[in-house]
């Protein structure tokens, strides 16, 4: 079960918050290895659990977690590619790459039935940066025209994760007229503006439409 988890600081506040998320209730740690960070090793001693740390400056005695760390970071870059989003959106394209991944159909069942055990993945499985159609957000829902559609077009960014790798059918989406007038170069710097986390998206499109390409 590999998941990104972009952070605005390397504190230990946001690593405990980190791994905390990412195990849930429940589920015990036997032991942390970690690149030597400080804020991780403070985490592991807060969280009470074995801990061990590579060398400092050897890759290689940290080689799982940096092909993994690659393998996330050229799938983040080949959604935004494909979805046609500027890098600045990487933090969601990252969540949608590892979601992927987890939900993927394999011989063996999908990474999310092994952890869960309770079947396979029931969601819309979406491409990242796809046009959807979907209900906004009550706050948001308010200010449409009376006379307006009620399910406005936009485009998909991730699956939004409880605690846990849970998911309770919630999507987080754009409206496309958050794009309107924006560059969309791969280097454009646009301002941050929260997704919307919805329950009720819709596909009308026959085929995979990326909106922004």
């Amino acid at each position: 079960w590999t998941y990104g988890y972009p952070l605005p600081n390397r504190s230990e506040d946001e690593a405990y918050a980190t791994y905390t998320h990412f195990l849930g209730p429940g589920l015990p740690i036997e032991h942390l290895y970690t690149d030597s960070a400080g804020e991780l090793i403070k985490c592991a001693k807060s969280l009470g659990v074995p801990h061990s740390a590579s060398t400092p400056g050897r890759h290689e005695d940290n080689a799982i977690a940096e092909s993994k760390v690659k393998m996330v970071m050229a799938g983040t870059r080949t959604l935004l590619c494909q979805g046609g989003l500027p890098n600045c959106y990487w933090p969601y394209a990252m969540r949608a790459f590892c979601f992927g991944r987890i939900i993927k159909d394999r011989e063996n069942g999908s990474i999310w039935e092994r952890r869960h055990k309770d079947g396979p993945f029931t969601g819309l499985v979406l491409p990242f940066g796809c046009r959807v159609h979907f209900m906004q957000t009550p706050e948001k829902f308010k200010d449409q025209a009376k006379a307006s559609p009620r399910l406005v077009p936009g485009v998909f960014l991730y699956h939004h994760v409880r605690s846990g790798g849970k998911w309770k059918g919630e999507y987080c989406v754009l409206p496309l007229t958050h794009f309107a007038g924006l560059g969309l170069a791969y280097d454009a710097k646009h301002r941050y503006t929260k997704p919307q986390r919805v329950r009720e998206v819709k596909i009308l499109d026959e085929e995979w439409v990326f909106p922004l390409k």
